[in-house]
């Protein structure tokens, strides 16, 4: 399952979600300021997490226990704050995707270098007309419609098709 939280909420209390086995998928809102203690603790289902740039601060266990955690998105170009442990439990495979030009800041904070070799920074640009999307790592961008257009990373020897459709404009 995947939840969508109301744009009104600017933060996510303590244990708000802990142990939701069902849920797979969240994002954010951009409102949201600070995710509280333990919020998604032993949600072992949560494969995948969007942290708008709203977010400033992840509390201590943040996402404790997420042992499918594959993915983290992290919008904002200044690593959020975090506490003691926010991730500890989680796969040390999980791949942190960060904006262009804040890897590094990202590998040198305190609470996100266990995941230094997994940051990978992303960029918001893609060009229809040409089909070239630049990241480091091999991405391919494609086409598939008038006005739509699929985005897949290539990582190592595998492939990931991101599961969301960009609608191009002109």
């Amino acid at each position: 399952e995947s939840i969508t939280i109301p744009n009104s909420i600017t933060e996510i209390e303590e244990r708000a979600f802990r142990m939701c086995s069902s849920l797979n998928n969240i994002a954010i809102p951009n409102k949201v300021t600070k995710i509280g203690p333990f919020a998604f603790e032993q949600c072992n289902s949560l494969e995948s997490i969007i942290i708008p740039n709203s977010v400033a601060e992840l509390s201590q266990g943040v996402l404790y226990g997420c042992v499918n955690l594959k993915t983290i998105y992290c919008k904002s170009s200044t690593p959020p704050v975090g506490e003691y442990q926010m991730c500890l439990g989680i796969p040390e495979e999980c791949i942190i995707y960060v904006p262009m030009g804040t890897s590094n800041a990202y590998k040198e904070d305190m609470e996100w270098r266990r995941f230094k070799h997994d940051i990978v920074e992303m960029s918001s640009k893609a060009s229809a007309k040409t089909g070239e999307y630049t990241d480091s790592k091999t991405i391919q961008f494609q086409k598939i419609a008038e006005k739509f257009a699929i985005l897949t990373w290539f990582l190592s020897k595998q492939y990931i098709t991101i599961c969301f459709i960009q609608r191009i404009t002109s």
